[in-house]
């Protein structure tokens, strides 16, 4: 499946993946951190000249992507995330004042 656009519409995360009300901040970019980390593990492994030769399905849905396909979901997926914190640091009540820039979520 080639994507010009991200192929899902809402979906339920699983409750494993659901964070509480409160989480330490240092413990959730340490998490990120581990994840970029292994995706980019992951990239790095790829062999061949053509990354839209490479293919593999998403395990939640079954749908086939190409490894460009999955930089590319990566990349919505994320984005997707720092819109809703950034609605949540934008809400009323949230405290104000300037993020650090190792938060990589300022506007």
């Amino acid at each position: 499946m080639m994507l010009d656009r991200y192929p899902y519409g809402r979906l339920e995360a699983p409750q494993v993946l659901i964070p509480g009300l409160i989480r330490d901040r240092a413990e959730v970019e340490r998490e990120l951190s581990a994840a970029h980390a292994r995706f980019r593990s992951e990239l790095e492994r790829f062999q061949g000249a053509d990354p839209e030769a490479l293919r593999s399905p998403d395990p939640a849905t079954g749908t086939w992507f190409t490894l460009g396909g999955w930089v590319k979901l990566q990349a919505w997926h994320e984005a997707h995330h720092t819109g809703q914190i950034k609605g949540m640091l934008a809400a009323p009540g949230c405290p104000r004042g300037p993020l650090p820039p190792t938060t990589g979520i300022h506007g």
